[in-house]
């Protein structure tokens, strides 16, 4: 339920980096929606606030007080709050719930036994963002939205293969969240880059050997994603 508010706020984040329209409306809106995602499931803030940490000390060593006020009062202060106060109730609060944890820097350990050709599921998981980025690389670098996509994915994997919590937390895998989200994110601006392109260029539109492939590509994550519903549904959990 978190990833159609996070997706509002990140498109509504974007887009006002895209157009550089900053408006107390998009303020209030961004800031709302972006304490919505984050009470809901802390993860999208997770990775939301790094990129936009790094957005505004872009802008501030270029000297854009308009759009860094914005960085700073849409995303990244609501952020910081909520999650530090998430941060005290479930890891420094005495009525801690499942006893003291703690966040800790262990590469790999909460996928335990399950690591076995992870590389490549990781690849496979991402192959057709990563054809989009390898195909358009010269659309992809000078759009805004594939680059805050690619940017949150990075610091959702990041995350997700690097943390964990300590003590009886270690092997929820908590952090997974992150990287899900943020494919999820780099999957939508990818297919608007290629949706972008179909409009603008007729000659890739009709049945390029690039669309061919991208079109088998994310043929196969649509069909993952069905066989994977259908065994949760089947026997839910079994598969995690």
């Amino acid at each position: 339920i978190c990833r159609p508010i996070a997706l509002l706020h990140f498109l509504l984040f974007a887009n006002a980096i895209t157009t550089r329209i900053t408006s107390t409306r998009q303020i209030i809106f961004c800031c709302v929606t972006m304490v919505a995602a984050t009470l809901m499931k802390p993860n999208y803030a997770l990775i939301i606030v790094p990129t936009a940490a790094l957005l505004a000390g872009l802008t501030f060593l270029n000297k854009d007080r308009r759009m860094l006020r914005f960085i700073l009062l849409a995303t990244l202060l609501p952020g910081l709050m909520i999650l530090g106060g998430q941060f005290l109730f479930t890891y420094i609060s005495p009525n801690v719930e499942m006893g003291q944890s703690h966040i800790i820097f262990a590469p790999l350990v909460v996928f335990g036994d399950r690591y076995l050709y992870l590389f490549l599921k990781f690849i496979l998981s991402i192959l057709f963002p990563l054809c989009v980025a390898i195909m358009f690389w010269k659309l992809a670098i000078k759009d805004p939205y594939f680059q805050l996509g690619l940017l949150v994915f990075v610091f959702g994997a990041a995350q997700s293969y690097l943390l964990a919590e300590e003590g009886s937390r270690m092997y929820f895998g908590n952090f997974l969240w992150s990287e899900q989200l943020g494919l999820f994110l780099w999957f939508i601006v990818s297919i608007r880059l290629v949706v972008q392109r179909l409009i603008s260029d007729h000659t890739f539109a009709q049945w390029s050997p690039r669309l061919i492939v991208l079109s088998a590509i994310f043929a196969l994550h649509v069909a993952s994603g069905i066989i994977w519903y259908a065994h949760e549904t089947i026997a839910p959990g079994a598969y995690w």
